[in-house]
């Protein structure tokens, strides 16, 4: 197919649409995960492909992938390296680098969702505690809560023994001053313990809202 009409059958995919608003995608880098994405999911165009370049020389893959996508291959390679930077995918042991577990799970149980908001959720505390009531200098709470209410970019770190109150503290000052928490959403198959995905989708949400990300124990 010629490339524009290539471009347009990704754009009509609304996971795609998603993922490339949310990772900030170029059209190039859009392509390029569609190709692995059809490598991996399509077993024949998969060994077709693994067929034409196998025992090559690294260039002669991406000449292939160039000339399949019909762009430079400098673009390829530049699409490669911002896919791994963006985590979208991660270099494993076939000639392709696979694509990370939660962008394809995404993809292909696309429910009409937003990316952002299946890695996501905003908390909402059913109680929160008076600031003056921890056991912190009134100036470290004037100053937590004076950045929290500039809706600029701030990272924050609370410290000290567990059970003292970081995150009830947290959780009060954001609401002392209006903000929603959006929290990431813990990983069933890793022990529910944190992901990059899911500190990135809490991050995305929240911008749009000028809300806060709590991240508990990171």
């Amino acid at each position: 197919a010629e490339p524009n009409v290539f471009n347009s059958s990704i754009a009509e995919l609304e996971s795609f649409s998603e993922l490339r608003d949310f990772y900030s995608m170029t059209e190039c880098e859009l392509r390029m995960l569609a190709f692995l994405v059809c490598c991996f999911k399509i077993d024949y165009f998969g060994d077709l492909c693994e067929a034409a370049y196998f025992n090559k020389p690294r260039r002669y893959k991406t000449d292939f992938i160039a000339s399949a996508l019909r762009i430079p291959p400098v673009e390829v390679v530049g699409a490669l390296k911002s896919l791994k930077r963006k985590g979208i995918i991660e270099c494993g042991g076939r000639l392709l680098p696979e694509i990370d577990d939660d962008v394809e799970n995404y993809i292909f149980s696309y429910d009409g969702g937003g990316f952002a908001e299946r890695f996501s959720s905003v908390l909402r505390p059913a109680k929160t505690f008076a600031l003056s009531s921890f056991e912190i200098d009134p100036a470290d709470i004037n100053i937590v809560s004076r950045l929290l209410a500039s809706g600029r970019g701030a990272h924050i770190l609370l410290y000290g023994r567990a059970g003292c109150g970081k995150t009830e503290f947290a959780k009060s000052a954001a609401v002392s001053v209006g903000r929603k928490i959006f929290v990431p959403t813990r990983n069933e198959s890793e022990k529910k313990s944190l992901n990059l995905v899911g500190i990135k989708s809490a991050v995305f949400a929240s911008t749009n809202s000028k809300g806060i990300v709590l991240v508990d124990e990171a």
